[in-house]
């Protein structure tokens, strides 16, 4: 068993809590803990799915994830591994977008039409628009998943997945045959976070996994910009809520890419 795979076996073991993994990155780690793994299988699986793992000391793993407290030792990839080196926007917001939301999302990410990578995490609503819109410009879409590579959710997604994989790349923690399940939303949500250098939210209600994001941003110092909504819809209770909070308002256009030549040098 060499570096990679060792590292990868500690990823997906079962048999040490998640928490007290980070304690064996540096030291060698007896095999008896990967009793629970078929190292063979484990690599059939990935190679039937052409798919690539990346360990966290490689070159090509995204920096800013180890800034997490509990980053992924490793991440499976599948598309253009180059879009991880680009700047990096997420855009996130209501999986229930209004037009007001459709339209918006899409501008904001046509105003950036320079050489970035816009980060979300493939649901359905504000999600989805960002990342179809980065097809039309310069940017490269980076799809972050909360299952493998042998799902897709939505399932109206399979195209945006394979469209994604072409031109962009799909982005996961979780081997290909693992299935989509809520605690991985929650936990995939960090990863959004990280990558992202500016985080806009476009709309979010008052309680949603996009508050969730956010908070996992501000743990690691990301800017946060947030689209106003109108003050009685349940769509923008959170996008106002961070703004009375002290998030930066996204009064125009102008205002993003202003933020992102900020800070891009």
């Amino acid at each position: 068993m060499n570096k990679r795979e060792m590292f990868l076996m500690l990823h997906l073991t079962k048999k040490i809590k998640r928490r007290e993994k980070y304690k064996y990155l540096n030291i060698n780690i007896e095999e008896k803990y990967f009793s629970d793994l078929n190292l063979e299988e484990i690599k059939r699986e990935i190679k039937e799915s052409n798919c690539k793992y990346i360990c966290f000391f490689e070159e090509n793993y995204p920096k800013e994830l180890l800034e997490l407290e509990d980053f992924p030792i490793v991440i499976f990839v599948k598309g253009n591994i180059s879009a991880l080196a680009r700047y990096k926007i997420g855009v996130i917001g209501s999986r229930e977008n209004t037009e007001y939301g459709k339209r918006v999302t899409k501008n904001i990410v046509e105003v950036i039409d320079d050489e970035v990578a816009f980060v979300s995490g493939m649901a359905k609503g504000i999600d989805t628009i960002a990342l179809e819109g980065s097809f039309e410009n310069k940017g490269l879409p980076i799809g972050v998943l909360a299952y493998g590579f042998n799902y897709c959710y939505p399932k109206k997604n399979k195209m945006l997945m394979h469209n994604i994989e072409e031109k962009g790349i799909l982005v996961t923690e979780y081997m290909p045959t693992s299935p989509p399940e809520k605690w991985k939303f929650v936990a995939r949500n960090r990863i959004i976070a990280a990558l992202s250098k500016i985080l806009i939210v476009v709309e979010a209600k008052e309680r949603s996994g996009t508050l969730i994001t956010v908070a996992n941003a501000l743990e690691i110092g990301r800017e946060i910009m947030v689209v106003p909504g109108e003050m009685d819809s349940i769509n923008h209770k959170g996008t106002n809520f961070l703004i009375n909070d002290g998030a930066t308002m996204i009064t125009s256009y102008k205002d993003v890419l202003d933020m992102y030549k900020c800070t891009k040098n």
